[in-house]
């Protein structure tokens, strides 16, 4: 029989296993944008730039677009269902 902690443990390294996957997708994707592109993008962040409703909606949906926030958005839904 499998105790708790065991359970608890094998579903923390499934999830750590999950984690390091899209931690590796994620450093590709930062390593793509220039060291100028992040300073535009600090700049606008300190300049709420990105508060603007018609940016947000830009943001917004260029977002929805990308299959890794579907998936993350399912699964939120998903869970906030149990």
């Amino acid at each position: 029989m499998i105790k708790n902690d065991e359970r608890d443990e094998r579903n923390f390294d499934k999830e750590r296993s999950k984690l390091s996957g899209k931690a590796a997708v994620l450093a590709q994707a930062k390593s793509t944008l220039s060291a100028e592109r992040i300073a535009l993008i600090r700049r606008r962040i300190a300049e709420k730039y990105y508060d603007q409703e018609d940016v947000l909606e830009e943001v917004a949906t260029r977002m929805s677009g990308e299959k890794e926030l579907q998936i993350f958005m399912a699964n939120v839904s998903y869970r906030s269902n149990l």
